[in-house]
């Protein structure tokens, strides 16, 4: 398949640091102890490396309009595609408004299901918390299961666009590195760059989706998978998160999740 597993849209430059040996005395035991560390280095390299050359391929890949292309037919059994736009507010009246989409598509027969969220929770306990969601199926494009009675939001529902969809970021090995992280318990990659305010995608953003914060966004990519070593080929999950204001909360969150525990229709 000419398209593998995907994300949330990643390029990552990852440093690595492994603590390792143990206090030893004596000459030999120096040695030895230069050679576990020279091992380390080297195994640092190896996986800086193999990331390197996983979110390169993967970042080759966008934007990919398609949905089909996404999807993985000798994988997993189902492929979780979610985006969300949080826009939280602080205040007397502070609240969290969210919304967005996600679907659960079969790999194999690339049809599927979901829906379309809008979400808005309040901290003051005197304002109700409201959940909407409107289920559509997915076969060759989104379709929503019923009207919603409003026909400009029906359309805005059935042209819905994940955000792999546009995203173009070029490369992020060019953009600054913030920090960077590897969690060999989870396993977990993540990476933090800093965008500009220039980058066209932002622009979009804004534009469609009212960010009005004058600070540049931060870029943080995630790659969940066991390292396959010496590269590293696909990742069960991969999520983009654009965070234009962290506290409170402006945000566009992306991801792609690969697994085997199947979400059947109605069961969210």
């Amino acid at each position: 398949m000419k398209y593998r597993k995907f994300i949330s849209l990643s390029l990552v430059i990852i440093s690595f640091l492994f603590i390792g040996g143990c206090h030893l005395q004596g000459n030999n035991r120096n040695d030895n102890q230069e050679s576990n560390q020279q091992e380390v280095v080297m195994k640092q390299k190896e996986i800086s490396k193999g990331v390197l050359e996983s979110f390169e391929k993967t970042l080759s890949y966008y934007p990919t309009s398609n949905i089909d292309d996404l999807l993985d037919e000798d994988g997993k059994k189902q492929a979780i595609l979610d985006m969300r736009i949080n826009d939280e507010s602080s205040g007397k009246d502070s609240f969290l408004y969210s919304k967005g989409m996600t679907l659960y598509i079969d790999t194999k027969t690339k049809k599927g299901h979901g829906f379309y969220f809008e979400d808005t929770y309040y901290n003051d306990s005197t304002e109700d918390s409201r959940e909407k969601k409107y289920p559509v199926v997915y076969d060759r494009g989104i379709h929503l299961k019923e009207s919603t009675g409003n026909s400009e939001l029906d359309r805005k529902i059935e042209n819905f666009e994940f955000l792999f969809q546009y995203a173009n970021f070029g490369s992020v090995s060019s953009k600054k590195l913030i920090k960077a992280d590897y969690n060999p318990k989870v396993p977990l990659f993540s990476a933090e760059y800093q965008l500009s305010n220039k980058d066209s995608l932002v622009k979009k953003l804004r534009k469609d989706y009212g960010f009005e914060q004058k600070g540049a966004p931060i870029l943080v990519l995630d790659g969940r998978g066991n390292y396959r070593g010496p590269s590293i080929n696909d990742f069960d999950y991969r999520s983009v998160d654009i965070y234009f204001s962290r506290n409170p909360q402006h945000s566009v969150s992306s991801s792609v999740d690969y697994t085997d525990d199947v979400v059947e229709e109605g069961n969210y």
